[in-house]
């Protein structure tokens, strides 16, 4: 006895054109929102490490017995954030930034002659930079008017 064939059941096709344009205009934007953010947190990490290098160019210039005044300190710690931020004009990073430089026991030297702090003392450099200043997109609210500092102590030499 022949066993009877098995019809072919019919496939319901459901009509999807469009579905994945809907999906995309749902997810699009949530992932340029994602990749956006972490670009802009992205920044602010190279701006952090870029203040800190800065501190440590301000703090080697500050020990160098040759050194006269804390001008000089601010001079060096400027040009290294200009070098590092070519494109932003030298006068909005200057208002952005702050250099305090402090002896050992955290006094300012006197009338800025760093000729004061001893040989053989510390002395610390203190930068402060506002973010602001050099981001490219304010998309991460958390880091609006927000700012960087870093300070470094070395021996004078």
């Amino acid at each position: 006895m022949m066993s009877p064939q098995k019809q072919p059941v019919a496939i319901r096709r459901v009509d999807r054109r469009g579905a994945a344009l809907v999906e995309l205009a749902v997810v699009l934007p949530v992932l340029i929102l994602l990749v956006m953010g972490a670009i802009d947190v992205g920044q602010f990490i190279n701006v952090a490490q870029v203040v800190n290098d800065a501190s440590r160019v301000g703090a080697r210039r500050a020990t160098r017995n040759t050194l006269k005044n804390v001008s000089e300190v601010e001079t060096a710690v400027q040009d290294h954030i200009q070098d590092a931020f070519p494109n932003v004009p030298s006068s909005t990073l200057n208002a952005a930034l702050i250099v305090d430089v402090r002896d050992g026991s955290g006094a300012a030297p006197t009338g800025g002659d760093i000729t004061t702090i001893g040989s053989g003392s510390s002395v610390s450099v203190q930068v402060a930079f506002k973010y602001d200043a050099v981001r490219w997109m304010p998309v991460f609210a958390g880091l609006k008017d927000k700012s960087t500092q870093t300070t470094t102590v070395m021996r004078r030499e």
